[in-house]
């Protein structure tokens, strides 16, 4: 089964997110006037896209330290299809709401900034 048709914002961010991840979401709603980016990231991942949040602990954006600061980015495989109503169930996975946690350093993430 092909990964479904996505259309709009939703169209716009996951092409965005395959071309910068990861990207944060102050750049989709600053740069690429998305402002409701996780709504959209959230209905992508409703069609079954495999996309990982990962939540850095600071971040200079313009000039600026911004605290727990979305990046988003696509996981492998890209597209997980979708059980139909009725199917069986498969074993949870570990982390299910496909947000990523982690203590980050500035060797890590470039994006992050240390006080």
């Amino acid at each position: 089964m092909n990964a479904p048709l996505v259309t709009g914002q939703c169209a716009q961010v996951l092409e965005l997110i395959r071309i910068n991840q990861p990207i944060l979401s102050l750049n989709l709603t600053a740069d690429h006037a998305i402002p409701e980016a996780a709504a959209r990231v959230h209905d992508l991942r409703a069609k079954g896209f495999n996309i990982i949040t990962t939540i850095l602990p600071a971040v200079e954006f313009r000039g600026a330290i911004r605290r727990n600061v979305a990046a988003y980015s696509l996981g492998v495989p890209e597209w997980k299809q979708r059980l139909e109503v009725g199917a069986a169930a498969t074993a949870p996975a570990e982390n299910t709401d496909g947000i990523h946690r982690e203590e980050t350093d500035i060797e890590k993430h470039s994006m992050e900034v240390s006080r």
